[in-house]
């Protein structure tokens, strides 16, 4: 598990490196419900994307988990996702116990208990309200009364990617978590996976 977490931070680290990486507060009210954290964020291309899933390490067995999400990302023509940018939204935990750090910024490390046999797959690491935010970015969900980065980056063909840094209490290294929302462009709205160490956690 461990060389296979090394490999995706690597992996993480590449697409990540020279991106503007900044940290403001999300706020929205969706649905008559005020949901509030803050996050680290970035804009990434569709390709980086696609290398971010494509290079990932995964367990024996699930090389080819991803295959035909790779094929919908990568369509064109009347098989195009739609998708001209990606916003990576890096939700931060207002209690810090472990930090990733990426150039200037540090990331909350969150921890989670793993549940498969192999003790391979994280328990869910996403949250109702990042998943919230990330849909009114998206374009998925309405939203009101929008902090400013909020409010800014609400746009049309925008897939947007959560990520987790993430550990077991047993760990002494960082696994990166995922999940990816699309845009509604009038093919199926969500492909959503969490991916971690060597297998893949649906969250």
């Amino acid at each position: 598990m461990k060389a296979s977490a090394a490999k995706n931070e690597a992996l993480v680290r590449k697409i990540l490196k020279g991106k503007k990486l900044r940290c403001n507060a999300f706020e929205a009210v969706i649905k008559n419900e005020r949901v509030a954290f803050d996050g680290v964020w970035t804009v990434l291309k569709p390709t980086e994307v696609s290398k971010w899933i494509a290079g990932y390490t995964w367990a024996k067995g699930q090389e080819d988990c991803m295959k035909r999400e790779l094929t919908y990302l990568a369509g064109n023509g009347a098989d195009d996702p739609g998708i001209a940018r990606w916003f990576l939204l890096a939700p931060q935990t207002k209690t810090v116990t472990r930090t990733w750090v990426m150039g200037s910024k540090t990331f909350a490390v969150k921890t989670r208990s793993r549940v498969d046999d192999r003790g391979e797959r994280f328990k869910v690491y996403t949250e109702p309200d990042h998943r919230k935010v990330a849909e009114v970015l998206a374009g998925l969900k309405d939203g009101s009364q929008m902090s400013p980065v909020v409010k800014k980056n609400v746009r049309d063909k925008t897939g947007v990617l959560l990520f987790y840094p993430v550990k077991d209490e047993s760990d002494s290294f960082d696994s990166m978590g995922f999940a990816i929302l699309l845009p509604n462009n009038g093919r199926p709205k969500e492909l959503r996976y969490g991916a971690v160490d060597d297998a893949e956690s649906i969250s």
